[in-house]
């Protein structure tokens, strides 16, 4: 879900400090995004994708799904 998200931010050169300016999504936030501990929420894809300059699509697997399995 995030190599596009972090291929972008490796591009742009951005600190997660910096991202966090231009977006306006505090740094700590920005960092459990990229660690997989969270999800971000649609404003958050949206103003990531903005000061980063690309679509949230090319960011954000926003189709991905969740399979839960039961165990016996």
């Amino acid at each position: 879900m995030l190599f596009g998200f972090k291929a972008a931010l490796l591009q742009r050169e951005l600190s997660q400090r910096g991202l966090g300016r231009l977006s306006g999504v505090p740094e700590n936030r920005i960092s459990s995004i990229i660690n997989g501990w969270v999800n971000p929420t649609s404003d958050e894809r949206r103003r990531l994708a903005t000061a980063l300059h690309k679509s949230e699509d090319e960011l954000f697997d926003t189709n991905a799904s969740i399979e839960i399995r039961s165990t016996p």
